[in-house]
């Protein structure tokens, strides 16, 4: 896109997700004085039921937790919020500068990538997978918070393609 300026994104070629949301609940909030990271709560991969080596899950199915529904959620002064105490995340695979790397998209900026793929796919008539072309990661600046932005770039060139074809 001619609107990116340079060093205002980040290149990345998107090699494969999973439908599924990530799920993690803390019962503690964040404290930014702990030098230690606390394992969540509660947490699950699939999005379906708390991971197996969770001690303290909190119900047995995501879809009945109450940590998952709406309006659970509390700020940083323990007052409620209208989120979910329980955050959805969506991990994705990218590569970045011939790196494989986890990326995580936190639950801000689910919408915008949602509607990034959405767009995608009835740009190329569905026929193409996202790592056929760049996504260029940003910040939505007009937000109070980190939210991140998606658009689609070039084409990968085709003698990367090979490669990358053959991870995903």
């Amino acid at each position: 896109p001619s609107d990116l300026v340079d060093g205002e994104f980040l290149p990345l070629v998107i090699l494969g997700f999973k439908a599924a949301y990530d799920k993690v609940y803390y019962a503690e909030a964040y404290d930014p004085s702990q030098t230690d990271a606390k394992a969540p709560t509660c947490s699950s991969i699939d999005g379906i039921k708390p991971d197996s080596g969770i001690t303290s899950p909190q119900c047995s199915t995501c879809a009945a937790c109450p940590m998952n529904a709406f309006g659970s959620g509390r700020n940083q002064a323990g007052q409620p919020t209208k989120g979910k105490a329980c955050s959805d995340n969506k991990i994705i695979a990218v590569m970045y500068k011939g790196g494989i790397y986890r990326f995580k998209i936190p639950p801000a900026s689910l919408r915008n990538f949602g509607a990034f793929i959405k767009d995608f796919r009835a740009r190329s008539e569905g026929q193409l997978p996202p790592h056929y072309v760049l996504t260029y990661v940003g910040f939505d600046e007009k937000a109070d918070f980190s939210v991140l932005t998606f658009k689609v770039g070039d084409f990968v060139p085709e003698k990367a393609l090979g490669k990358i074809v053959r991870m995903t």
